[in-house]
């Protein structure tokens, strides 16, 4: 064989041992599914959580299981509000993002001074509790999250 024929042989292998460690990487990138039950309004792993912390739950597990959805909403509703220390913190939101709901609220006409105070003072805490509070008493002011397995919009 030719010198020539013998890169080209060499090539060709190349690019196919290539295509072929870029589809095992990309079957591994691939978005899964979520596991089954574990949707949008399931709360079975909250109550196992809240079971394996001692806390009886029997009973929204009971609504839960038969699908009363909204009943099992209401009776844990009701189980935070006695056992506001069960209920699962969220983590702290970045100043970036703050800054930007924060933005968005005063150019919709909210009145989020005292939070844009915190945030200019760098007090991101006072910031995320006053953000809080906002929300509790506006709470259809709250961002929409995206979809799942969507992008938020372009900020």
């Amino acid at each position: 064989m030719s010198k020539r024929s013998n890169i080209w042989i060499i090539a060709m292998a190349c690019i196919v041992l290539s295509v072929l460690v870029a589809s095992v990487y990309a079957e591994d990138a691939a978005p899964q599914a979520p596991p089954q039950g574990a949707g949008p309004g399931d709360m079975s792993g909250l109550l196992k959580n809240l079971t394996e912390k001692g806390f009886d739950v029997t009973e929204i597990q009971a609504a839960e299981e038969k699908g009363d959805k909204d009943s099992a909403k209401a009776l844990l509703d009701k189980f935070f509000e006695a056992h506001p220390e069960a209920k699962p913190q969220m983590p702290p939101m970045d100043a970036d993002r703050m800054k930007k709901i924060v933005s968005d609220l005063a150019s919709k006409g909210s009145d989020v001074s005292a939070i844009q105070t915190a945030l200019d003072g760098g007090d991101s805490t006072t910031a995320q509790k006053l953000l809080d509070d906002f929300f509790k008493e506006h709470p259809d002011a709250r961002p929409t999250p995206p979809a799942d397995g969507q992008k938020p919009p372009a900020q």
